[in-house]
């Protein structure tokens, strides 16, 4: 009894062995489906991927020209407010100019003239730059002919 109770052991052992077997062959293949939908799905995300790098860079050169566009008309407004800053340098002087044109030269250079006290201050005027000068009337013509200001016609 022996020998076939150990026939017996053996073939009961193989075939729980074989079981084991078939087991670990159905978890082994559900494993490696899983895998391989987890791999088709990373192949789908990379193509996505490489879909969304391409447009960016479409969009990314796209900016780029708008950039120089923006740079373009930024340095034209820099140019144009400096051309203006000039253009007020140039008429401020010119101003300037002007005011020292209004004195004769000769007496400039002469010794004991009172050049500084007739032309070094700007002329007073007998009404008050604070408030407009008070009519009784309407008649703008009044009111300019009452001011001592030498631009005023009479």
């Amino acid at each position: 009894m022996s020998e076939i109770f150990a026939e017996q052991l053996t073939a009961v052992a193989t075939a729980v062995l074989g079981l084991f077997a078939i087991v670990t062959a159905w978890y082994a293949r559900r494993a490696f489906l899983k895998q391989s939908t987890e791999v088709s799905d990373q192949a789908e995300m990379l193509d996505l991927q490489r879909g969304q790098l391409a447009e960016q860079e479409k969009t990314s050169a796209k900016q780029a020209e708008v950039l120089g566009l923006q740079a373009k008309e930024l340095q034209g407004s820099l140019e144009e407010r400096e051309r203006e800053a000039e253009e007020r340098r140039r008429g401020q002087a010119s101003m300037v100019a002007t005011w020292f044109a209004w004195a004769p030269i000769a007496d400039a250079f002469v010794s004991g003239s009172d050049w500084g006290r007739r032309y070094a201050t700007p002329p007073t005027y007998r009404f008050s730059m604070s408030a407009p000068p008070s009519t009784g009337s309407r008649n703008p013509s009044r009111a300019s002919a009452g001011s001592r200001c030498p631009r005023a016609s009479p």
